[in-house]
């Protein structure tokens, strides 16, 4: 009697929207290359799309902004849930995609059923805590990198990595969608023009919004005429946007959803942002900023013992050198803000600098194809199995 051998597979997990959307393509790669093959998800929509099996649904919005306790609890329902779908299974890969905190903690569980873990979006170590590099090299096989200096820096700790382009920045700018996309918003007439970004989850929209509030409206004053529009990274938070404002948007604001993003780049001459991917969003379409990541005291005081980069902010990291002002982390009035930002506001001159400074670390990340090298690179273990 011969004994039926395990299903081979392989298990992709994401926490985020941002991750189901960067699975996706290694799916939609993978399983072209290997159509037989089991490809299971903990994720979203788009991981199902691609081809996955979406086991539990772990990557819709806010699934990551819940409390720390119910994100413990919930990532260890979703890890004994993976251990019992791995007793029948030959698990060859494990990639968890973006959410390096959550992804890492469920690492061992692969690991211990013979698989390669590999991650993609590389933990920060760079930037903070980098001995926990250490037991990351145990866990994880490789790192596929999204930045363009990251390869070089986990190289050179002993660490497998390749850079394989940013899901966002190395996606070219369709101009006549831009155009269109910017001729659809309702935006409101004034000159100058900035745009608002206070953050993409509740937590940072309560701890941004109220400061930037206070620095448009002392930019208001300094140069009268101006218009705003403040960007809302998901519907749900415009309630929140408008509460912090008390209730009722200043004169010459709007609000306009995520969607619309790349229209309102395109119409601003200045951005207010809040640190994070979306300053690379701003570079990409050559809008100077001055950003911002408010803390409390508290996190405040942590954040001087555990962030280990002289600059803090994306672009200024890729560039090293401090290309866009930046408040991050911050805590203390609007007035030092307010001052930079009408200092570069009113200055035609610099603006145009910061721009093509801005476009210059744009190149840096070249003409890489994110989705198929990082289904190129998982296939090698593959192969290997």
């Amino acid at each position: 009697m011969t004994t039926k051998r395990p299903q081979a597979s392989v298990l992709f997990t994401a926490f985020e929207p941002s991750g189901d959307a960067h699975a996706a393509p290694m799916i939609a790669h993978i399983r072209k290359r290997h159509p037989d093959l089991e490809i299971v998800a903990w994720g979203g929509p788009r991981m199902k799309a691609a081809g996955a099996t979406l086991m539990a649904l772990t990557a819709e919005d806010g699934g990551m902004g819940l409390g720390g306790l119910a994100r413990a609890r919930m990532l260890y329902r979703e890890r004994a849930a993976m251990k019992r779908w791995m007793a029948d299974r030959r698990l060859l890969l494990h990639v968890g995609v973006d959410s390096p905190s959550a992804n890492v903690r469920l690492a061992p569980v692969s690991k211990a059923a013979g698989a390669h873990y590999v991650q993609f979006v590389a933990p920060q170590y760079w930037a903070w805590a980098p001995w926990r590099l250490k037991k990351f090299k145990r866990l994880a096989s490789e790192v596929l990198c999204i930045l363009p200096f990251e390869e070089s820096w986990f190289n050179k700790r002993g660490m497998k990595a390749r850079f394989v382009g940013h899901p966002v920045v190395n996606v070219p700018l369709d101009q006549e969608r831009i155009a269109a996309e910017r001729a659809a918003l309702d935006l409101p007439e004034g000159l100058p023009r900035i745009v608002i970004l206070p953050g993409s989850r509740t937590a940072e929209i309560r701890s941004n919004m109220a400061l930037l509030s206070e620095v448009h409206a002392g930019l208001v004053q300094r140069h009268p005429g101006l218009a705003a529009v403040i960007v809302a990274a998901k519907p749900e938070l415009v309630p929140l946007i408008e509460e912090t404002l008390g209730g009722a948007l200043p004169e010459n604001v709007s609000i306009v959803q995520q969607d619309g993003l790349q229209g309102c780049l395109d119409w601003a001459d200045f951005a207010l942002c809040t640190s994070g991917t979306v300053s690379l969003d701003l570079a990409r379409q050559k809008v100077p900023m001055v950003a911002v990541y408010h803390l409390d005291w508290l996190s405040m005081t942590g954040s001087k013992f555990i962030i280990r980069t002289e600059h803090r902010l994306l672009p200024n990291i890729i560039a090293t050198r401090r290309i866009v002002p930046e408040f991050v982390p911050y805590r203390g009035s609007h007035e030092p803000i307010l001052e930079i930002a009408s200092e570069v506001l009113g200055s035609k001159e610099r603006l145009a600098r910061m721009g093509e400074a801005l476009g210059a670390v744009i190149d840096l990340f070249g003409s890489h194809d994110p989705g198929v090298e990082a289904g190129e690179a998982l296939e090698a273990y593959l192969t290997d199995a």
